[in-house]
């Protein structure tokens, strides 16, 4: 199976007027289709930077990604935009949410850009938000919703495209171990259910374990991967 995602070389270096921190060094991994790959670390082991590069959110220093066959590493940011609209949900530590809207208004949010009317795009947010336990709280607005209430939306709102990738940075950071379990079991049977590829950002190997593989870095540097199996006919078909 040819890799959805790959990264060849890949080094980013942040420099200021006195010094250069090297964030990544040389990295180079694939990402198949329907894969749920974390990607491990402690703080500054240069995982979120590789998510956000992989993303099109900034650029390479040196190397090459190429996502669904798109040279990311070359697009203007119109192209990203573009790109991410199409093909894209992202998932954040901070959840992000409008606090003037409903969470049925945050979820159906990413379809006004696709010019979904005003009656579908409740219709396909109440649905989501149903199936995410949430059927009660549709009017709710984030400060009124608990902090893995405000997940499920921010997750919702990734799902409303269908995107065939999603991308979580610490989706859990800011969750207590009940619902950070919830919430990665979650996002596990959803890649599941519907074929998405997740790339998973954690510094926590419990949550990591639900993964295929787990990318293991340090210090901009991937030490070892491992290989959960989960998906294996899936990945290596």
């Amino acid at each position: 199976m040819e890799p959805l995602i790959s990264v060849r070389n890949l080094t980013k270096i942040y420099k200021t007027s006195k010094t250069r921190y090297r964030a990544l060094n040389n990295v180079s991994l694939d990402v198949y289709p329907g894969e749920f790959l974390a990607i491990l670390g402690t703080s500054g082991s240069g995982k979120s930077t590789l998510l956000s590069i992989i993303a099109g959110l900034e650029p390479p220093t040196q190397g090459k990604v190429l996502v669904m066959n798109h040279p990311i590493h070359r697009m203007t940011e119109n192209e990203l935009v573009a790109f991410r609209l199409r093909h894209v949900g992202f998932i954040f530590q901070a959840f992000n949410l409008f606090d003037v809207l409903t969470a049925q208004e945050n979820a159906a949010f990413p379809l006004i850009a696709r010019g979904v009317r005003e009656k579908e795009r409740m219709r396909q947010a109440k649905a989501l938000l149903t199936e995410l336990g949430l059927e009660d709280h549709l009017l709710h607005k984030p400060g009124e919703l608990s902090g893995g209430q405000q997940q499920r939306v921010s997750i919702a709102r990734a799902l409303i495209t269908n995107p065939p990738i999603l991308f979580a940075d610490e989706p859990t950071g800011n969750l207590d171990s009940v619902t950070s379990q919830q919430i990665v079991e979650l996002l596990r049977r959803k890649v599941d259910e519907s074929g998405t590829t997740l790339l998973f950002v954690t510094h926590d190997m419990a949550k990591a374990e639900y993964a295929d593989r787990v990318i293991h870095l340090a210090d901009g540097q991937i030490t070892s991967i491992e290989e959960k199996h989960r998906n294996r006919g899936k990945i290596h078909a």
